[in-house]
């Protein structure tokens, strides 16, 4: 692993834990996984003792020159680490300084406020820099402390359509368990649910920076956008048709999997849909306004030719048709 994606890992194995996030399973490397083990331990433990009031940024920064001064015997590294993730850097993060600094910075708080919707809720946010962001059903939105003076930066769980008041002194920046996105004023829809394989992007005004976790990137223009395989890291980027459309009550699918549909519909009527693992890839392109669940449902089981049970009124299983 280089020396940027051994960077990137570390972050992306910090902001899980401080979201308390589990993202094991979208790590394909044996070493990856040992260490992000390693990383939760570590910052569980640390969630279970007290400690007294300490310079965080001194403190760590006399670990990190420890850890430069010692040689790899005396780290006593486990057989499972690679030379490369031998730096100092994160065996500073997670050997030496692991239950100091993540004990010490999970007291301090990162996020000045969280809003967040509810199944079948939809909320209007506006921020101190005159931004404004549309929460979508089930999306959780943090904003960093100190926001509009020394940085703008949001995490998004969810997804938001953002009208982003412009600053070129001070970019905004948009984080999702696998992304990052910078821009200076525009407007763009982000669907990032951490539950969901993949992340995408749509830009309607202005000029945004999308980049990875992997370290891949891009730059999008308005009527463009990207979908990010979180597992792959694999970006797609396409010409926007039909545009967003959820905040004008508006259900629009493009070419989605069946999985991610049903999953869009429970979170916007409030109710369980399961698939049938057979059909979860059966891929479906449809719009709806102002249509019951049920409605819905119909269309998609005449479209794909599938069949729905309904258990109860909130409760619906997709499966095949028998032969």
């Amino acid at each position: 692993m280089n020396s940027l994606k051994e960077k990137d890992f570390w972050i992306r194995v910090a902001e899980s834990l401080e979201n308390e996030q589990d993202i094991e399973d979208s790590l394909s490397l044996a070493d990856e996984k040992h260490a992000y083990k390693e990383a939760r331990i570590i910052w569980d433990a640390a969630g279970k003792i007290s400690l007294p009031d300490v310079d965080v940024e001194s403190a760590f920064t006399k670990i990190q020159q420890k850890a430069h001064s010692l040689t790899s015997s005396q780290l006593k590294l486990k057989k499972w680490w690679k030379p490369s993730y031998a730096i100092a850097a994160s065996v500073a993060f997670l050997l030496l300084g692991g239950v100091l600094y993540f004990g010490v910075y999970r007291a301090l708080p990162r996020w000045e406020r969280t809003y967040s919707t509810s199944y079948a809720e939809r909320r209007t946010v506006l921020l101190a820099d005159g931004s404004k962001i549309l929460l979508n059903a089930g999306t959780s939105l943090k904003v960093a402390n100190g926001f509009n003076q020394v940085s703008r930066k949001v995490y998004l769980d969810g997804e938001a359509y953002f009208e982003i008041a412009k600053n070129e002194k001070v970019p905004f920046v948009v984080q999702t368990t696998h992304s990052q996105t910078d821009v200076l004023g525009t407007i763009f829809n982000i669907k990032a649910y951490s539950n969901e394989s993949d992340i995408e992007l749509e830009v309607i005004e202005g000029k945004v920076k999308f980049s990875s976790v992997g370290g891949n990137s891009v730059i999008l223009t308005p009527n463009k956008g990207v979908v990010l395989d979180k597992r792959s890291q694999k970006m797609i980027e396409y010409e926007t048709s039909q545009g967003v459309t959820w905040f004008v009550d508006v259900i629009s699918f493009q070419d989605e999997t069946l999985a991610n549909a049903a999953s869009y519909l429970s979170r916007w009527y409030n109710v369980t849909i399961t698939v049938e693992e057979s059909i979860r890839a059966k891929r479906i392109t449809a719009r709806f306004h102002n249509k019951s669940i049920q409605e819905v449902l119909d269309y998609i089981k005449m479209a794909l030719n599938i069949e729905c049970s309904v258990q109860d009124k909130n409760t619906f299983h997709l499966f095949a048709k028998k032969k």
